[in-house]
């Protein structure tokens, strides 16, 4: 799981960049941009960083256009660069048959899953609202609407007002410029998961922990908006005490869901950190495999997060269609991952979460495909929650 880490490295980094509009120091613009290709190497969709540090760079900088271009270019270039030389090196290592398309047909259709998504969780962020509740899907949305577009509405009043009643165009109030980099982020990241959603196979999981960054971006602007506006001379100390009152009112309703998580995550962790897989057989068995050994497996993530190995993902994951004749792996001589399991003695490593991996492609011949996959090859190692296999090979 790689939240945390993410979360630091964009929170950090966004604050970084606030410190060069505010200071204009290039280190800090250094900074920013280098936790930025951090956080891009920890998740894909980091690349919402990057493409948000450039908008704001253009837009926010104090510099003239010339410098917002080259400074902008700089961190371009110094956040893609870690993403650049792990790719580089992945391509030499291991390859996915990850597939990328997009069809602009049913567009609409196609972002259901993302606007319930969306609208779910932008619904959770409201204190005591459960998504459980019956509000239906459209009064949800409309209330939300409201909301939207009065906050627009007062942050375009301000932007307006600040324009023409000072000479330095984004002269903002600190808490108003966090609010807008934050913002900002957030938005660049719904938008680059949508597009990730409709152009990649498979679609990424858009579960509340993927979409954890905007949760931490929308706290962040609100916050700093009510303390920004709220926190003056001229008004009462209940009226300036309103945002921690909000802050506490949506800490405590969190909190049983918050001590429950916490609770499981100290028992049986998750994810690639569960008790499961610290304890797993087969990733056992594997530290005994030469290190120079391909491997080809249905969970390359773990084997590299457990093992630091990369691997080859096993082409069968990505099929849109059964396969007609279910023969062993290796038989195919047109596919080169199995040549390479054929020729150069690839390892075959096979967890058990492939059942449910290929539920989706093979229905009911899921468990006979499994069975066909392994027909006539050399175990090597089988456990509870996987095997290790080879190409026979006759001496």
């Amino acid at each position: 799981m790689s939240e945390g880490l993410f979360l630091s490295l964009f929170v950090f980094s966004l604050l970084s960049l606030i410190g060069y509009f505010e200071k204009g120091s290039i280190s800090l613009l250094l900074i920013s941009a280098l936790l930025c290709g951090f956080a891009f190497l920890t998740r894909y969709i980091g690349i919402s960083l990057a493409i948000s540090g450039v908008i704001l760079i253009l837009l926010l900088s104090k510099n003239s256009i010339r410098l917002r271009i080259r400074n902008s270019l700089l961190y371009l270039l110094l956040s893609s660069a870690p993403i650049v030389f792990w790719m580089i090196w992945l391509r030499f290592r291991s390859t996915s048959p990850r597939t990328t398309s997009f069809q602009i047909e049913g567009l609409w259709n196609q972002l259901e899953p993302v606007r319930g998504a969306f609208i779910d969780f932008f619904w959770s962020l409201f204190p005591f609202f459960d998504t459980s509740l019956s509000i239906s899907y459209l009064t949800r949305v409309g209330f939300l609407a409201v909301i939207g577009v009065t906050v627009l509405a007062v942050v375009g009043t301000y932007i307006y007002r600040n324009l023409r009643n000072r000479e330095q165009s984004w002269n903002l109030e600190p808490g108003y410029l966090l609010a807008i980099v934050f913002s900002t982020f957030g938005a660049v990241y719904l938008g680059s998961l949508t597009l990730s959603y409709l152009m990649t196979d498979p679609a990424p999981d858009l579960s509340g922990r993927i979409l954890s960054p905007v949760y931490v971006s929308s706290i962040m602007a609100i916050f700093s908006c009510l303390f920004t506006y709220l926190d003056t001379p001229m008004r009462s100390v209940a009226i300036r005490g309103i945002p921690i009152a909000l802050a506490l009112l949506s800490i405590f309703s969190n909190l049983r869901t918050s001590i429950h998580v916490v609770r499981s995550l100290h028992l049986r962790g998750d994810g690639y950190t569960s008790s499961s897989w610290k304890a797993s057989g087969t990733l056992e068995a594997m530290r005994a495999i030469p290190a120079d050994t391909p491997i080809i497996t249905n969970e390359s993530d773990a084997i590299l997060f457990h093992l630091n190995l990369p691997s080859y993902d096993l082409p069968e994951l990505f099929l849109e269609n059964p396969r007609e004749n279910l023969r062993s792996f290796g038989s195919d001589e047109t596919d080169h991952l199995e040549e390479l399991f054929r020729e150069q003695g690839a390892a075959l490593v096979l967890f058990n979460t492939l059942q449910w991996q290929l539920k989706p492609i093979y229905q009911d011949r899921t468990e006979e495909r499994i069975q066909s996959l392994i027909q006539d090859l050399d175990v090597y190692q089988e456990s509870y929650d996987g095997g290790i296999y080879f190409y026979p090979h006759q001496d």
